[in-house]
């Protein structure tokens, strides 16, 4: 976390993340990622239905979020400021090829697949929303973040579904990575250090950082 006590932030939402998706992934569909059909709404399709496991990534994040945004509460912060943490992973519910991809902030999640690297999270940063919107004016500093953990009472994350293939690396790092490494320079460095040999890999990566 880069903000004020951003250490106590990322430690929380680590704690708290995992410790509700360890309590709660039992209660999820035998399927795990099966959407399940409601039977009021008629008109409902699967694309319109929630999924039970991205229902329960995203409560484990609210619920991370709660607690580092009372910690603020406890120590005098106004709404808005206070420590706070970006936060990106990966949630694999049972045996299943899918995971729940999630994110808020500027952390992010890659896939190397086949030797080719893929962003799979989405940047919540006025330089994202710029690009979104036209790219209207001038571009505004990267590393402006629009979301964080603990600074408002409720934080909307970013999840989705990914299915997953034998050999696919996932690499998940925060933006004292991305933002001193090209994604073109940390795809050739994973290939040339190879599957192997992840440490070596990483503390690659970071020397280079």
């Amino acid at each position: 976390g880069g903000h004020a006590a951003g250490e106590v932030a990322s430690r929380e939402a680590v704690s708290r993340i995992a410790a509700f998706l360890n309590r709660s992934h039992l209660d999820l569909d035998p399927e795990g990622t099966e959407p399940i059909l409601r039977e009021e709404d008629d008109d409902s399709t699967v694309e319109d239905l929630p999924n039970p496991a991205i229902e329960l990534v995203t409560a484990a994040i609210q619920h991370a979020n709660e607690a580092i945004y009372a910690l603020n509460r406890e120590r005098g912060y106004p709404e808005g400021q206070g420590m706070g943490t970006t936060v990106v992973g990966l949630w694999m519910a049972g045996q299943t090829d899918e995971a729940v991809v999630f994110n808020i902030g500027d952390s992010r999640l890659y896939l190397c697949r086949n030797g080719r690297l893929s962003q799979l999270t989405k940047d919540h940063t006025w330089y994202q929303h710029w690009l979104d919107n036209g790219q209207i004016g001038p571009a505004p500093s990267s590393n402006i973040v629009m979301r964080a953990l603990g600074i408002a009472q409720h934080m909307p994350a970013y999840a989705y579904i990914q299915s997953l293939q034998d050999g696919d690396l996932i690499l998940l790092c925060s933006d004292g990575l991305t933002s001193m490494v090209a994604d073109a320079l940390i795809e050739e460095t994973l290939n040339r250090i190879g599957r192997d040999h992840w440490q070596a890999a990483c503390e690659q990566l970071v020397n280079m950082s």
